[in-house]
């Protein structure tokens, strides 16, 4: 081999190497804005989730993280009762997975206090009063009644004496 071959070899080889690097750097900068879109995708849609409750607030930046995360490859397959396989792209499945859940239920200082007992909402027949102090054992008992699901007379028993 010459002088002159070995030199455009050289050339080439570098030239190859460059490319290939740049060619890395372009991968990585196309993964980086792919993840970044599928950020700002979970994020808004974590967002509408926290807003309609089915997703507390304490969860919000775990399922955006775990939403970038995943391989733009990753497939999620199921197979139905008559062999018939689906196959979903992983992030695809994970925000149609959010989009079902319920409602969530706050524990905790986020619930709400005890419910009031309902108020009796009647009219007395006229000439008649009502004992504030049986009011005050009826909302009880209902109150009770509603916490511990049992029927009126055992409520009334166990808020009777007070």
């Amino acid at each position: 081999m010459s002088e002159q071959d070995k030199q455009e070899l050289e050339r080439l080889r570098a030239d190859n190497a460059r490319l290939q690097a740049k060619e890395q750097e372009h991968a990585a900068a196309r993964k980086a804005a792919a993840t970044a879109a599928r950020r700002a995708e979970f994020s808004a849609l974590a967002d509408a989730l926290v807003k309609e409750g089915k997703l507390l607030p304490v969860d919000r930046d775990a399922v955006i993280e775990f939403a970038a995360a995943l391989p733009e490859e990753l497939s999620v397959e199921f197979s139905a009762a008559d062999g018939t396989k689906t196959a979903t792209p992983g992030a695809q499945f994970f925000k149609s997975f959010l989009a079902r859940l319920p409602k969530q239920v706050p524990l905790g200082s986020a619930a709400d206090p005890e419910p009031e007992a309902p108020s009796v909402d009647f009219a007395a027949p006229k000439g008649m009063d009502i004992d504030p102090e049986s009011l005050a054992v009826h909302k009880r008992a209902t109150a009770y009644q509603a916490q511990h699901k049992c029927d009126y007379i055992t409520a009334v028993r166990a808020v009777g004496d007070k």
